[in-house]
């Protein structure tokens, strides 16, 4: 059977939430667009262990369409906040948001400048000077405890090391950590091994 992806409020539904698991994936495993779009984060090998590779899911589906859940949204976007989650997949639950016309108060620490920074092609390191110093303005904004930051750090660490995949022998390690006065700093260390 062949899904298609409506999220629109009109279809949109709403109610408890817990994650639909097989009834989600199972359905439309082989339909890639239906599976990014179902959930935030999708690992490569998916298809062999979809429970453990597929994570975040804010859609049900309903009939042959796959609708956006606002419930789900909601709880996907707490866990992403939760465990510091950045780039794609917040521009992708902010999108959600903006459909459904939720509050967008929260996702101030996700700048829009910052999710539009990570979504570029060719990413350099102006763009990395950017990135840096939006986060770091963003996270001096914010009340962030030191799990925060932990989680931020690994997942902006984590989401560098992959725009810099494309240029074999490079790498890239992130430190944020509380200076004296507690303000909040952004450490960026590339380097070619």
């Amino acid at each position: 059977m062949s899904v298609t992806i409506d999220n629109s409020k009109k279809s949109s539904t709403s109610g408890k939430w817990s994650n639909p698991g097989t009834k989600l994936y199972t359905p439309i495993i082989d339909q890639k667009g239906a599976i990014n779009e179902a959930y935030l984060v999708v690992e490569s090998g998916y298809k062999d262990a979809p429970s453990e590779k597929l994570k975040y899911p804010h859609h049900v589906i309903k009939g042959n369409k796959l609708i956006v859940h606002k419930d789900g949204v909601q709880a996907a976007f707490s866990r992403a906040k939760q465990i510091g989650l950045i780039g794609k997949p917040i521009t992708h639950i902010k999108k959600h948001y903006k459909e459904l016309g939720l509050d967008m108060s929260n996702f101030s620490i996700w700048d829009e400048e910052i999710s539009n920074l990570w979504e570029k092609k060719d990413f350099s390191l102006s763009d990395i000077a950017d990135l840096k110093d939006t986060l770091e303005e963003q996270l001096n904004e914010n009340d962030i405890d030191e799990i925060m930051i932990e989680n931020i750090r690994s997942s902006f660490e984590s989401q560098l090391n992959k725009k810099f995949a494309q240029k074999p022998r490079w790498h890239v390690s992130v430190r944020i950590y509380k200076d004296d006065t507690g303000a909040i700093i952004v450490e960026i260390k590339i380097w070619y091994a």
